[in-house]
């Protein structure tokens, strides 16, 4: 897909449009599937770009909007906190101006934006946030709508107890709506397999993880997504004595401090987790 997307911009270079808005767009959706395949530097660059350029050659629109709303959960990953939640909750009120609060583009918005204040640490004002998304997703689409699931799976996440309750009907969820989901389905078995405890003696955090990772390298073999998985997998590998940890550790380093830089809290987990073996 990536390919077929060089060679359409290209063609637009070729032609002299690559300025007009046409061609932002085509940019715009190259930069969410970079973001999808882990490859954060060249979405961010992309996203930014491509939404700053439609809004100059045509105002603000939904589909500024849901750019914008990627460009943001970059920013997130990034740890860039303050900077993405102002453009998250830019792209959440120009969502709901141009295509409706409850419209998909609004809620992903809204996603994005509760799972950034819950990376910031405001847990309260993300999950009341995020209850009220999950409520209206649930209405507007009903529970088998991956909206609704990925509610679910934001306020799972970074709680233990309720991710170890919750978690397997999500994955059942996320696993019944097939490989459109998948990308979902891969960051749910992470979590599943993150809220284990590392000393149980049964194998099954190793088992998600590992399902998790075999999913996201279908889309791409290195990056944010996939590393983070190799990171994970490592961690529950060395817990058990595993000796294949030490690779998987040392691949997940390399390309988390690819993605992220050298400073980013991910790559330090990933250099003390190396470090402990």
């Amino acid at each position: 897909m990536l390919d077929a997307y060089r060679t359409t911009t290209a063609i637009y270079a070729a032609l002299g449009l690559a300025s007009g808005l046409d061609a932002q767009i085509i940019l715009g959706n190259k930069g969410v599937l970079e973001l999808r395949t882990g490859h954060l530097r060249a979405a961010a660059t992309l996203l930014e770009g491509a939404s700053v350029r439609e809004r100059e050659l045509a105002g603000d629109s939904a589909a500024v909007a849901a750019a914008l709303g990627y460009y943001g959960r970059v920013l997130s990953l990034f740890r860039r906190d303050s900077q993405a939640l102002a453009v998250l909750r830019g792209a959440v009120d120009m969502a709901s101006r141009y295509a409706g609060a409850w419209s998909p583009v609004a809620l992903q918005n809204s996603l994005f934006l509760g799972e950034a204040e819950l990376l910031r640490g405001d847990s309260a004002t993300a999950r009341a946030a995020l209850e009220r998304l999950h409520a209206v997703a649930l209405m507007q689409y009903g529970p088998a709508h991956v909206l609704t699931l990925r509610g679910e799976l934001a306020l799972a996440s970074g709680d233990g107890a309720a991710a170890r309750r919750n978690l397997p009907a999500i994955v059942a969820g996320l696993r019944r709506l097939g490989p459109s989901a998948e990308a979902n389905l891969a960051e749910a078995l992470q979590l599943l397999g993150e809220a284990q405890p590392l000393d149980a003696p049964n194998a099954e955090a190793p088992a998600a993880l590992r399902e998790a990772l075999m999913l996201r390298t279908r889309s791409s073999t290195a990056g944010y997504g996939v590393a983070l998985v190799r990171e994970r997998l490592g961690e529950a590998l060395a817990a058990r004595k595993d000796t294949g940890a030490r690779a998987l550790l040392s691949q997940a380093l390399s390309d988390l401090r690819s993605e992220l830089g050298p400073d980013h809290p991910e790559v330090g987990r990933a250099q003390c987790a190396l470090a402990s073996l």
